[in-house]
């Protein structure tokens, strides 16, 4: 890895620590070149502004899980083991930037208008491992459109009930705490429900 490429990462990494931490809208620019010794002319040169290393930042937390899952996804030996799996690593991934989801609305403007690109790809690659699973688990022969279709409304409904449960605790982390054993339970009792009704369609 050349040196600017070197330079670029350590930036991200160190950003994602303070978003992590600290929440988007509470992080400067300026606190995150100092904590990598840097200057903020230097910084400004691998991102202009916030909103770049912001989705920088984003594609990486979607690419490291999206690998995560692939693994997992292989490793299934069965379609409920693979969602519980999946249930798993979403919870650990919540678990991880839950600071970066609560944020002033400044900020949500910043990460859900110049991020919904790096979102929205990361999205779709967990629908694509998702149908993918079903493929194996739940019948071959089904039409790829109506897998794609079955993993797109299975994510969405977890996704529902991640929202449904933290939206409350407004960052709490105590009240988080709490939400994610909610969210786990009612997680696996979709699970079950989308696994009987696939198994009843065959």
């Amino acid at each position: 890895m050349i040196e600017s490429e070197k330079k670029r990462e350590m930036i991200i990494e160190r950003a994602m620590a303070r978003f992590m931490h600290y929440g988007v809208n509470k992080t400067t620019m300026n606190e995150i070149a100092e904590d990598i010794a840097v200057t903020q002319s230097s910084l400004y040169y691998y991102f202009p502004d916030k909103s770049s290393l912001l989705s920088a930042v984003i594609s990486r937390i979607f690419d490291d899980y999206n690998q995560a899952l692939h693994k997992l996804m292989k490793k299934a030996n069965s379609l409920k083991s693979g969602l519980a799996s999946l249930v798993e690593k979403r919870i650990e991934f919540s678990k991880k930037f839950i600071m970066m989801q609560f944020n002033e609305v400044a900020a949500e403007t910043v990460l859900y208008g110049a991020c919904n690109e790096q979102m929205q790809d990361g999205r779709n690659r967990e629908i694509d491992a998702l149908a993918s699973m079903f493929s194996r688990f739940v019948n071959p022969d089904t039409p790829a459109a109506e897998t794609q279709k079955t993993a797109t409304l299975y994510l969405d409904s977890i996704t529902g009930l991640t929202m449904w449960a933290l939206s409350p605790t407004k960052g709490n982390m105590l009240q988080a705490d709490d939400a994610f054993i909610k969210i786990r339970n009612k997680m696996h009792e979709l699970n079950n429900i989308f696994i009987k009704a696939l198994d009843s369609t065959n």
